[in-house]
């Protein structure tokens, strides 16, 4: 990847930390991804993300320079801070008229969307002229295979309004009554400890985000970062799971029923499908692999040799 691009990153704020660096936007996307694509200056603001109803929240003044990529946060550039700029996007749902507000004030050239498969998004993006790219949740560092596992299976996570199949799912392996069984109805594992568990986790069962509305049930983090640690996932089929490599029998085990957990974990297929989900991840769900795409538009949007 070139290292002649300059390349300029803003963010509105620091993240808050809760003894741990799980901060996604932070670890990955604001210290990880900007180094593989240029030569990067990082711009911590004082303004505030973009709100509805006002009109001097959430603008800030760019830098002086010449920038071949500007990546922001959602606060709103009072000019194009680069020949080619660019945002991710996670949550939607309830934030749609915040977000299209921004998409038309900021009017970036692409939105990367790592979360919600949702046409009205899509459709936002159309309505005010920006790319519309799916490129789901990433990993920055690939984890080892481990071939002992004493936890038969595992799930964890909010669960509410927005969380259908993880609440039934939790349901039915505590039901199981079983002492190499996890599942906990909120996130009570602190996260590392929770990731120390992960690797020695045989099947890793849960549902998407938003599935109480099928057609806009999102691929969670977790799915990706459960795979890097050799996790079999079982889950619901949803929107996008095929795009994002997920294919039932290969790389995870489509879940029909939570009737059909015991049968599943009975089985050894976390074995086989464990570890292709792991290799899929590692290859198509890196920084790098994020890099790579971006810097693929970039060069057809550009026309940048």
């Amino acid at each position: 990847m070139s290292d002649k691009l300059k390349v300029v990153f803003y963010r509105h704020d620091a993240p808050v930390r809760d003894g741990y660096d799980h901060n996604f936007f932070d670890f990955a996307i604001w210290k990880a991804l900007p180094e593989l694509l240029g030569d990067v200056t990082r711009v911590e603001l004082d303004c505030s993300y973009i709100r509805v109803g006002t009109d001097d929240k959430g603008y800030f003044d760019p830098i002086d320079g010449e920038f071949d990529i500007a990546y922001s946060d959602k606060c709103a550039p009072t000019r194009k801070p680069g020949k080619f700029y660019f945002a991710f996007q996670s949550d939607w749902r309830n934030e749609e008229p915040r977000i299209s507000k921004w998409l038309q004030v900021a009017k970036p050239d692409v939105l990367f969307n790592l979360y919600s498969p949702a046409q009205t998004l899509i459709d936002a993006c159309a309505q005010y002229n920006v790319r519309y790219e799916y490129t789901p949740w990433f990993i920055v560092d690939k984890q080892p295979w481990v071939e002992d596992k004493v936890t038969a299976a595992m799930s964890t996570g909010a669960i509410g309004n927005h969380y259908m199949w993880r609440r039934d799912i939790v349901n039915k392996l505590l039901s199981l009554k079983r002492s190499d069984i996890i599942a906990v109805e909120k996130m009570e594992l602190t996260y590392d400890a929770y990731l120390s568990k992960l690797c020695q986790t045989k099947y890793y069962c849960s549902g998407g985000s938003d599935d109480d509305v099928p057609e806009i049930a999102s691929i969670p983090h977790k799915f990706i970062e459960v795979c890097n640690y050799g996790c079999c996932l079982v889950s619901p089929h949803m929107p996008f799971m095929e795009r994002a490599g997920f294919v039932d029998g290969e790389t995870y085990i489509k879940l029909n029923s939570v009737e059909e957990l015991p049968s599943i974990l009975a089985s050894d297929r976390w074995k086989t499908i464990g570890r292709a989900g792991q290799l899929m991840v590692q290859e198509r769900h890196t920084v790098q692999a994020r890099a790579a795409k971006i810097l693929e538009v970039h060069k057809e949007m550009t026309n940048a040799n």
